[in-house]
């Protein structure tokens, strides 16, 4: 014998135990995987016929063999332990087949069967050759001994097309075993089985591995068993890689019996209770990459799935469909999917350094776990030594802010004039350059003061705020750089007062500036409109909070949206930034309904001559101007031509009961206003609940001497005169009403709010 079993394929069946060595061509473990097949048949000592059984020599060829063997004898139908139609003395065989396999190099087959059979074989007889039941006593054919060999019986299947294999087989009668082994000839690295002619079968990948006889002895079940059936229940190939579950399974074992087989049809096991299922895994394109029949119960392997893979773009990753579900429980077929996700680069690594020669080269490499993939970026040469001459730093206005602990400072830069390089780093404090609180005031004006942290603003070296306010009527924009200290000196409070009541549902944008060492920084802009603080104390100002003034309070907010309604009306505002008007519908009727009705008995208590001097050289008129305040306007004109030039005329306020106060061209020109040959004088110092407080006014000279007489003027007087004129226009005696409803409605808040 030339081999020996080094290259063993272990295939281990219920009825047998069979081991094949495969070295060189096994099919594709899909469809066409390698399987055993077991078909019963019948014996007779005719020749002359494909079906008939008879071998005339130990050394009969292929052809010879398989012409004569069980393989084309009748197929017998076998089940639950019985052959249609034989008894007892009735002589059948087992043939072993291996299919979609193309070439063997050796073979192993084992049967241990039941007491209601015997081993046959042929042997000589004065007639010529006859199957007969083995004993100790036989004569085998050419001197085979039955316990060294039966020849005939085994072996001759598998060779090539004219030699026979070197095979041992032989009978173990005490332990019921029929046995046989094969293995290539000498000079032979297999047997060739991927076509043979067979009589008047052509086998293709297939090869009739051995042929037993059996004679049937009683009348019990015929049944094959193995000696351990506990390791009978897979079969396995080793050359194509296969794995141990992946080929039919002829075992079925149940609970403390021992594993049997009964056959019918092809042979194939059927006479359990048991529920096979056909498991298919395919890949991602359809392709079948493997199919089987799994026993219920029995554990589902799934191929192993590819890892994960790359290309320039994305990496993939492998998955079925759908979780496997093992044991079997059910006709299954799963999916491969191949997912691609974009790669996730790292932060990179100069693997080649630049010089000012050379460039340089970083590779990044994906983290996804697995993939592996890389790409490359080039770097820049380095430059020529260079002295940077940087321009100013110059701030990119990048902060921003949520809230005192959730914010982000902004970033300056400043650029090379020479090469262009540009260096960026940290704008300290711009992040809380922001507005940290805001505050309404319906004073003397319509005041909103936005608050910003005081530590900040001690940061810089000089803080200012812009306010905007865009309007049909073109944009007012003022920078306040004066602020009054807030809540124990940790806010800073700038106010803008540049809001008429016609402007109060417009919003108006404040930003915070600050200069530091030359370079100016600013904050985050926010944008505010005063009808949001009167909804907002409609909504939250509440009675039970604020008995004595909460019906004041409303009044009063009622009343200055009315008042900017009017306003709206008096000077022709209309729709701008998409807002609403009119201005009422900003709160709700019942809140518009809080405002104040009935007889204003308004008083005109103004005089021209109050207090009167001497010669005056010079006098005064009185009129009012609407803006974001109601202005006193006072005009001042020469009297004799002895009067000095009004441009170096002081005007003397006082409201009653309040300190005295001074005015002048030269010193405050923002609040004088040349008209012809008249200097009109404008006070906005008269809040909003002190329309009915009498105002003193009178001129002095240079040296502080009175030259006019003294005029008493109020707002209410100013109102009385047009609200009783017969040439004011309804919108403006209108007006003049709402500003008086709302002063007494503020003077009554204030009242109230301090008893």
């Amino acid at each position: 014998m030339k081999k020996s079993f080094k290259r063993i394929v272990a295939v281990l069946l219920a009825v047998m135990m069979i081991v094949c060595s495969f070295p060189l061509t096994v099919l594709a473990a899909d469809s066409n995987r390698t399987n055993i097949n077991l078909q019963f048949g019948d014996v007779s000592n005719k020749k002359d016929t494909p079906k008939n059984y008879n071998v005339e020599r130990r050394g009969a060829s292929i052809n010879d063999f398989v012409n004569y063997s069980g393989l084309n004898s009748t197929k017998l139908d076998y089940s639950n332990g019985k052959i249609a139609g034989y008894n007892k003395g009735d002589f059948f065989t087992v043939s072993v087949l291996v299919e979609n396999v193309s070439k063997i190099a050796a073979a192993e087959v084992a049967i241990k069967y039941s007491d209601s059979i015997s081993p046959a074989y042929v042997k000589n007889v004065s007639s010529g050759t006859a199957v007969v039941e083995y004993t100790d006593g036989s004569t085998a054919i050419d001197g085979f001994q039955p316990l060294e060999a039966i020849t005939q019986q085994s072996g001759d299947a598998i060779h090539n097309k004219t030699h026979t294999l070197g095979e041992t087989s032989y009978v173990d009668a005490d332990k019921k075993i029929i046995h046989a082994k094969f293995a290539a000839q000498a000079g032979s690295d297999y047997a060739d089985t991927s076509i043979i002619t067979a009589g008047k079968q052509e086998l293709t990948n297939t090869a009739v591995l051995a042929t037993f006889m059996f004679k049937i002895v009683s009348d019990g079940d015929i049944t094959f068993t193995l000696d351990t059936p506990e390791t009978a229940y897979y079969l396995e190939t080793i050359a194509n890689g296969g794995k141990v579950d992946e080929y039919k399974t002829y075992v079925p074992k149940s609970e403390g019996a021992e594993a049997e087989l009964d056959f019918m049809g092809k042979n194939e096991y059927n006479g359990s209770t048991s529920t096979s299922y056909t498991i298919t895994f395919n890949d991602e394109n359809g392709k079948v990459l493997q199919t089987g029949s799994y026993e219920e119960g029995t554990n589902v392997i799934a191929p192993a799935l590819p890892a994960v893979t790359h290309d320039d773009e994305k990496h993939y990753t492998y998955s079925w469909d759908k979780e496997v579900v093992s044991p079997a429980a059910a006709d299954a077929t799963y999916t491969r999917v191949k997912t691609g996700a974009v790669h996730e680069w790292n932060q990179g690594v100069v693997t080649k350094e630049p010089t000012t020669t050379e460039t340089g080269i970083k590779t990044y490499t994906c983290t996804f776990d697995g993939c592996g993939a890389t790409k490359t970026e080039t770097l820049d040469k380095l430059p020529e030594a260079h002295v940077h001459t940087w321009g100013e730093w110059k701030y990119n206005g990048d902060a921003s802010f949520t809230s005192g602990t959730n914010y982000k400072n902004g970033t300056q830069t400043r650029t090379c004039t020479e090469c262009g390089e540009t260096e960026t780093k940290e704008a300290p404090n711009t992040g809380l350059l922001y507005r940290r609180g805001n505050q309404l005031s319906l004073d003397s004006a319509i005041l909103v003061k936005i608050m910003t942290t005081k530590s900040v603003v001690d940061y810089y070296d000089k803080v200012y705020m812009v306010a905007e306010l865009n309007t049909t009527k073109g944009q007012t924009r003022s920078v306040i750089e004066d602020y009054d200290l807030y809540y124990n000196n940790q806010y800073a409070r700038f106010t803008f007062d540049e809001i008429t009541p016609f402007y109060l549902n417009e919003e108006v944008s404040y930003t915070i500036y600050g200069v530091k060492d030359g370079v100016t920084y600013w904050g985050p802009t926010y944008s505010y409109a005063a009808t949001s603080y009167v909804q907002s104390q409609f909504n939250t100002y509440s009675k039970a909070k604020y008995p004595n003034s909460y019906k004041n309070l409303r009044n009063l907010l009622a009343d200055i949206i009315w008042y900017g309604y009017k306003s709206q009306i008096y000077t022709g505002y209309g729709i701008t930034n998409g807002k609403k008007i009119p201005m009422t519908d900003y709160i709700t009727a019942e809140e518009l309904a809080c405002r104040t009705s009935g007889d204003l008995n308004l008083q005109n208590v103004g005089t021209s001559t109050y207090e009167t001097i001497d010669n005056p050289s010079c006098m005064t008129g009185f009129s009012a101007r609407m803006g974001s305040s109601v202005d006193l306007m006072i005009t001042l004109a020469k009297k004799t031509t002895a009067a000095p030039d009004l441009k170096t005329v002081t005007v003397q306020v006082q409201k009653e009961g309040q300190a005295i106060e001074y005015f002048s061209y030269k010193n405050n020109p923002d609040m004088f206003k040349e008209s012809g040959k008249y200097l009109i004088f404008y006070y906005n110092g008269v809040k909003g609940y002190e329309a009915s407080t009498p105002v003193y006014i009178k001129l002095l000279d240079a040296n502080g001497n009175v030259i006019s007489n003294t005029r008493k003027c109020t707002i209410e007087g100013y109102c009385h005169t047009q609200i009783n004129s017969t040439s004011a226009s309804t919108s403006l005696k209108e007006v003049c009403d709402s500003i008086m409803r709302y002063a007494k409605s503020s003077a009554a808040y204030i009242a109230n709010s301090k008893a």
